[in-house]
């Protein structure tokens, strides 16, 4: 014991001071690194300003040349750059003040060029107005000069400050490159040694990490085996659970036919309540057993040819009376009445039995309203099952398929259920070769999605 910690504390102390100053040198490396990232960034947010500058004066060196053009022939086909530099200027406006918006300087040159801009363009719109009425005078052309030299000195003035900062940036990022190049070289010693110190303690650590996993393996296969007999346990304590259920079951049934002898009507209440609990008791066995076996890989698939008509048809003739109740609907839309897929008709039954229980749970007590149909996407066919009840709570959608989980608000405190009908059924249609799903607002109303896809017979 004392020789493993002596040795321990040898690799920490070795270990110790390399690494200090190995991370305190890449530390100063990425300070830098981050520098040039910065000054990069500086240097094409420049370069985007001169180029929108340079944009700008060659719309109005269009505009200017399209006017003169049309000025002294006549010809409307002169105008054509006209139109094409007053399209893209208010265009490339925008961007300078959007670009120029940290700094304060460049952005009241912006406005002062956007202004002058402006006058610029009506300027322009006159002389053309005065050409097309024969009222051209040269006065216009005065104040068409005196407009265009203020709005080349206002980008002139730009251009310089742009130009600067642009140096300016350049030269900080070689001084920040040249830094960073000099950090490097002082630190690649201290790198080669602590790789050698790491190589060194690799090996021992492997030794050791060998050894470990040596321990863990042993513990995983006791970990299995521990495994296999609650999967024993499990099948087997179900199976003593639902012994005793069958002859309540049967006796229940005996009682009220009045095989037994006649019975009352608060006796025969009873009764079903009995018969009511241990139905609930022998679903909650079979969904234990189910959640188990799925976990497992060892709940038992039987593929068959399937008519959706006629596994919708089932599906509405055993939960509609329940459903229609208090003036609630249930809604059935089949596309395709003809479409057969390869599935276990009986589990793709328990998901919708659970999804279309949870509908009915969540339904409002009048005026409910779950649909149930197909759709089809490429070579899948997509179920749905939608309801207009209480909507699944945003922060509570990603927890919706675990097992024994409820969403626990004060709207559903009420219900019950043993939150593992969900997580039964996404186990089912994945082992099928589908998908689950569901959409909500989280206000009112979900609709759950199974994909699975279609058999060539379809």
């Amino acid at each position: 014991m004392k020789t493993g910690i002596s040795t321990q504390s040898m690799f920490v102390i070795i270990l110790l001071i390399p690494s200090i100053a190995f991370s305190a040198i890449g530390f100063v490396v990425y300070l830098q690194l981050q520098y040039e990232i910065s000054y990069n960034d500086s240097v094409e947010h420049t370069q985007k300003i001169v180029g929108l500058l340079a944009n700008i004066k060659e719309d109005f060196l269009n505009a200017e040349t399209g006017v003169r053009g049309f000025t002294i022939t006549g010809d409307e086909s002169y105008l054509d750059p006209y139109y094409v530099g007053i399209q893209d200027i208010e265009s490339h406006f925008n961007q300078l003040q959007a670009l120029t918006s940290d700094n304060q300087e460049q952005q009241q040159n912006t406005i002062k060029l956007k202004i002058k801009g402006h006058e610029r363009l009506d300027n322009l719109e006159k002389i053309l107005q005065a050409k097309k009425h024969g009222e051209i005078n040269l006065a216009f052309f005065d104040d068409s000069k005196q407009s265009m030299d203020e709005l080349r000195m206002i980008i002139s003035e730009m251009l310089s400050k742009e130009s600067s900062q642009l140096s300016v940036s350049k030269s900080n990022v070689e001084d920040s490159e040249k830094l960073a190049l000099q950090l490097i070289s002082v630190g690649f010693p201290v790198i080669i040694m602590i790789s050698v110190l790491s190589i060194v303690f690799l090996y021992f650590y492997m030794k050791k990490r060998t050894r470990m996993e040596f321990e863990l393996e042993n513990k995983s296969l006791q970990m299995k085996e521990i495994d296999d007999q609650k999967s024993e346990f499990s099948t087997m304590i179900t199976h003593e659970l639902k012994t005793p259920l069958v002859p309540i079951t049967v006796y229940c049934k005996m009682l009220k036919s009045d095989m037994l002898g006649s019975i009352t009507k608060e006796q025969l209440e009873a009764i079903s309540v009995i018969e009511k609990n241990a139905k609930s008791l022998d679903h909650l066995i079979n969904d234990i057993l189910d959640a188990r076996k799925l976990d497992v890989k060892k709940l038992k698939f039987n593929l068959e040819d399937t008519n959706i008509k006629e596994f919708f048809d089932e599906i509405y003739t055993g939960h509609n009376p329940v459903i229609s109740q208090n003036g609630n609907k249930l809604v059935m839309t089949i596309l395709d009445k003809n479409m057969i897929i390869k599935t276990d008709k009986i589990r793709l039954r328990q998901v919708f039995d659970n999804l279309l229980s949870n509908a009915i749970k969540f339904m409002p007590e009048k005026n409910g309203l779950i649909q149930i149909g197909t759709t089809k996407e490429e070579n899948n066919i997509i179920f749905y099952v939608k309801d207009n009840g209480l909507g699944i709570p945003l922060d509570k959608q990603d927890e919706i398929f675990k097992k024994f989980y409820q969403v626990d608000t004060s709207a559903r405190r009420k219900i019950t259920g043993t939150g593992l009908g969900l997580a039964i059924s996404k186990g089912i249609v994945e082992q099928l070769g589908g998908k689950i799903w569901f959409e909500s607002d989280g206000v009112r109303g979900t609709t759950f999605f199974i994909q699975l896809s279609l058999s060539e017979k379809t």
